[in-house]
């Protein structure tokens, strides 16, 4: 290889490693204002991570504090190694639940689509109308106690809300739970993020119950 095409190859790659800097930057910059935007709705502080070894960019804050009295959480977390390596977000709620139930809500839309084993002992239960089944997938592993607190109003709004996401929505050991794929980034992720933690409290006040002591945890389980 000449001299002509070392300093064009080295251009390309000068180039290249502009472009992904910019893009990473702007990223990065939106990341920002939307982890700033959902503090400041919420009333949560951020909480940094230690700065990463390599990289040009902070780890991304989590969010943490009390909203309507319960405590909430944002999460952005990056798992996997290489290849394999993917981002979440999760946003976490605790609730006065049973510690013992088990709900997943799952939007059908994107990776989603696919079926999944991993359901476990979960039991799938039907929606109220055709476009919920075809929309969210549901699954517990207390069916009889879920549809007395699920009314048509509630599924409405997880149909409306989760249903637009290609996220899921888990509820175990009391605390409600929302995932999707991706770091907080992105011109309209704040104001989703926003919907979704109101869809949360939503669910949290609709399944709590002060009758939950008077239902056999075994009533309609088998």
């Amino acid at each position: 290889m000449g001299l002509p095409e070392v300093l064009l190859a080295l251009g390309l790659l000068v180039l290249v490693a502009g472009v992904a800097l910019g893009l990473n930057a702007h990223s990065h910059r939106s990341l920002r204002r939307n982890v700033e935007r959902l503090a400041g709705r919420f009333g949560l502080e951020e909480v940094s991570g230690p700065p990463p070894r390599i990289g040009l960019w902070p780890r991304t804050p989590s969010l943490h504090g009390t909203w309507e009295g319960r405590e909430l959480a944002l999460e952005p977390v990056a798992t996997g190694w290489k290849g394999t390596r993917q981002s979440v977000t999760a946003l976490h709620m605790e609730t006065s639940l049973r510690k013992d139930a088990i709900v997943r809500l799952r939007s059908r839309r994107g990776l989603n689509r696919l079926e999944r084993s991993d359901l476990g002992k979960l039991t799938r239960v039907a929606g109220h109308k055709p476009e919920f089944d075809q929309r969210i997938s549901v699954a517990t592993n207390l069916p009889a106690w879920f549809v007395l607190r699920f009314p048509a109003a509630t599924a409405d709004r997880v149909l409306d809300e989760l249903g637009n996401t290609a996220g899921s929505i888990t509820l175990a050991q009391g605390r409600l739970s929302y995932h999707e794929l991706g770091l907080p980034a992105g011109k309209n992720t704040a104001a989703r993020l926003e919907r979704v933690t109101l869809l949360l409290a939503h669910l949290a006040t609709t399944l709590e119950s002060p009758s939950d002591e008077a239902i056999s945890p075994d009533a309609g389980e088998h």
